[in-house]
């Protein structure tokens, strides 16, 4: 676990259950302007959790799609919808390992959570 997944705990347990999880609901998802913070969200998910609601997957794929069409998203999402079994977990730690250093994510994951609180 990193400094980051460690201070921000409680905040990535509660908010990937609201939208990963079992119940998650779309609807609650506020606008694609926070996609980043949603793919830390689902790559928490397969890494910690080893499970998440693939509507909701899906939901999110179309999003980033819209921003961006590169190959690095394309392969996030491939992995992503992978059986259980099989998911590259390790590949999902090194992503939040690498977002948790990009300073665009960090202001867009603070941003949000100040929209939100």
């Amino acid at each position: 676990m990193t400094t980051f997944q460690y201070q921000n705990g409680e905040k990535l347990e509660r908010f990937a259950d609201q939208f990963f999880g079992e119940k998650g609901d779309v609807e609650k998802i506020s606008g694609i302007g926070s996609v980043k913070v949603y793919k830390y969200l689902l790559a928490y998910c397969i890494s910690f959790r080893n499970s998440f609601n693939l509507k909701t997957c899906e939901w999110l794929e179309e999003k980033a799609n819209i921003i961006d069409w590169g190959i690095q998203n394309r392969i996030f999402f491939e992995k992503a919808k992978m059986k259980v079994t099989v998911k590259d977990t390790i590949y999902f730690e090194n992503y939040m390992k690498m977002m948790e250093k990009d300073k665009g994510f960090l202001s867009e994951w603070y941003a949000y959570f100040a929209e939100v609180a």
